[in-house]
């Protein structure tokens, strides 16, 4: 069995650092899976966004998939955790190695980006993820309904397939990816200010 039963959890302080509010837990598993290496974002209207590494689905075999979840309230509750992720990930060799520098989540004025561990069958599978997946979200997540699924790399609601995708690294033109990162730029030009 692969998970521990860690979970991931949220606190807040208002007054640098003197007082912390109780610690809230994030993640909606109560399967005994392990959720690891969370990576946490603030927008500009105090929205909280929190993508992690999960073994729900996953207990007894080396692999993890990707969720996110977020707080429109300022971190005292959390959505229904999102699976962003088509295929598991693959963690073969164990250990810290998927999260040891995960940074996966960016926000813009209209989408929220989580840059992921995933599985790219172009390259060779070594037990481990072989490629970083970009997946895209509308924002706010609030109007993504909670029963859509991530398929084939597209979200899928009623059989639409327009609200999200995740494609691979190799995927993205160099337009795409100088657009993406000129959304960043501003974006944390906004938060900077």
């Amino acid at each position: 069995n692969y998970g521990y039963n860690y979970d991931v959890y949220v606190s807040y302080s208002d007054n640098d650092g003197i007082n912390w509010s109780p610690p809230l837990k994030v993640d909606d598993d109560y399967s005994g899976g392990d959720q690891v290496f969370p990576d946490i974002f603030v927008d500009e209207n105090d929205r909280v966004y929190v993508a992690f590494l999960d073994h729900r689905d996953n207990k007894d075999i080396a692999q993890f998939d990707v969720y996110l979840t977020h707080s429109v309230d300022r971190g005292q509750s959390f959505s229904k955790n999102i699976k962003i992720n088509d295929i598991s990930i693959p963690n073969l060799y164990g250990g810290r190695e998927p999260g040891d520098y995960l940074d996966m989540i960016a926000v813009s004025d209209s989408k929220v980006f989580v840059l992921h561990p995933c599985v790219n069958f172009e390259y060779e599978q070594e037990g481990r993820a072989s490629d970083a997946c970009i997946t895209t979200l509308p924002r706010p997540l609030e109007f993504i309904p909670q029963t859509c699924q991530i398929t084939n790399a597209y979200w899928e609601l009623d059989n639409k397939q327009e609200l999200a995708s995740a494609r691979t690294s190799s995927e993205y033109s160099l337009d795409e990816i100088s657009d993406l990162q000129a959304e960043q730029k501003s974006v944390n030009e906004i938060l900077t200010r």
